[in-house]
């Protein structure tokens, strides 16, 4: 007859530190997304305004709040993971530009995964079914 041990894993729930540790992570996504938001807000009004010169409508402020909430996302994954942090013992301006560099790439990436899927469900010009 063999003997079956039940193994088992007690694993203690901190609740305040998860708490502590998701407003943490809630004020960061916040004010990251209100900063990108006012500054792609600003494109926005910029873009509305020269085109209303040529009495072209443009309103697109929902997209710029989306685009501002997935950039800060996409930025606290990529802190969370320690992106660019591999010069952080060298001087201040080293690790800034390398954390530019890493950061600008992944956001290229998913620039152009965003970009080919929109244009993936497009008709193309002369294209018949």
């Amino acid at each position: 007859m063999i003997c079956e041990k039940k193994l088992t894993i007690h694993m203690k729930i901190d609740l305040k530190k998860i708490k502590t540790k998701a407003l943490a992570e809630f004020k960061s996504a916040f004010f990251l997304t209100i900063y990108f938001a006012a500054f792609f807000g600003s494109l926005t009004t910029y873009k509305r305004l020269v085109l209303a010169n040529h009495n072209i409508s443009f309103a697109e402020y929902g997209i710029s709040l989306i685009d501002a909430l997935i950039l800060a996302k996409v930025i606290l994954i990529g802190a969370a993971f320690r992106v660019g942090s591999r010069f952080n013992d060298r001087p201040l301006i080293i690790p800034a530009l390398y954390k530019t560099f890493c950061f600008s790439i992944i956001v290229l990436a998913l620039s152009l995964a965003d970009g080919s899927s929109k244009a993936y469900g497009r008709e193309m010009p002369g294209q018949t079914y």
